[in-house]
C-alpha cells in the first residue's frame, strides 16, 4: 500500500495529493454542515452557491469547474431556489446548473461534461409583449419555468437543458443536444431542438426506432 502511494505521489506530484486532501476535507464539511448526503464527492474546483436551498443525496459527484447555484437573488427582485440532486448522480466536469425556482434531477443521474440546465432565461420573446431587443439582456425580467429530469437518465457530452423542460426516468439524451420540450421515459432523444428517435419496448426488451411524420 505504501509503495503504492510512494508511486502515485512520484507520477501525479504534491499538488494532487493536496487538491485530494482538500476535495476530501471539503466535501466532509458540506455534508455536515449543510445536511447533504454522506458519501459526496465533491471536487476542489467545483462551486456551489446558496448553498441551503440545495438538496443534495448520498453518493453524489460533482466534478471539476462545474458551477451549481440556487440563486436568490438577480438585480432587485427577490426568488426562493429549490435545487434537489438524488443520490447515486455523477455530475461530471464543467456542469452549470442554474435555479431560481426549481430544479429537480433524480437518482442516478450520469451527467457527461460541459452540459446547461437552467430554470429561467433573460426576457420574454413571444406573446404580445416581448422584450425589446433594445434593452440590456441582464436588465430584462426573468421568465421562469422549472425543470425535471428523472432518474437513471443519462445526459451526454453539451447538452443544454432549458427551462420548462421534463425528462423521464431513462432517458438518454445524445451529445450536444438542446432540450427544448419533453422528453418521455425510457426514450433516446437527439439534435437540436431535440427530437425522440428511438423508445425502450419492455414487452420486447429492445429499442424500437421511432418513425418521423412524413
Amino acid at each position: 500500500m505504501l509503495r503504492r502511494v510512494v508511486r502515485v505521489f512520484d507520477e501525479k506530484g504534491g499538488t494532487y495529493f493536496i487538491r485530494l486532501i482538500y476535495s476530501i476535507v471539503r466535501s466532509r464539511y458540506m455534508v455536515k454542515k449543510y445536511g447533504y448526503g454522506g458519501g459526496l464527492k465533491l471536487s476542489e474546483s467545483a462551486y456551489i452557491s446558496g448553498r441551503r436551498d440545495i438538496i443534495i443525496g448520498k453518493d453524489v459527484t460533482i466534478g471539476k469547474r462545474s458551477r451549481i447555484e440556487a440563486i436568490s437573488r438577480h438585480g432587485e427582485r427577490r426568488y426562493i431556489p429549490h435545487l434537489s440532486i438524488g443520490k447515486g448522480t455523477a455530475i461530471n466536469d464543467d456542469v452549470h446548473i442554474a435555479c431560481i425556482s426549481r430544479v429537480s434531477i433524480g437518482e442516478d443521474v450520469l451527467m457527461a461534461s460541459r452540459i446547461y440546465i437552467s430554470d429561467h432565461n433573460h426576457g420574454i420573446y413571444n406573446g404580445s409583449n416581448p422584450d425589446s431587443p433594445y434593452n440590456p439582456p441582464n436588465n430584462r425580467p426573468l421568465s421562469i419555468q422549472p425543470v425535471h429530469i428523472g432518474s437513471k437518465v443519462w445526459l451526454g457530452e453539451g447538452v443544454c437543458v432549458l427551462p420548462g423542460v421534463s425528462i423521464g426516468d431513462g432517458a438518454i439524451v445524445g451529445a450536444n443536444s438542446v432540450v427544448t420540450r419533453n422528453i418521455p421515459a425510457n426514450s433516446i432523444a437527439v439534435g437540436v431542438p431535440a427530437q425522440v428517435i428511438k423508445v425502450f419496448k419492455e414487452e420486447l426488451g429492445t429499442w424500437i426506432g421511432v418513425k418521423k411524420d412524413g
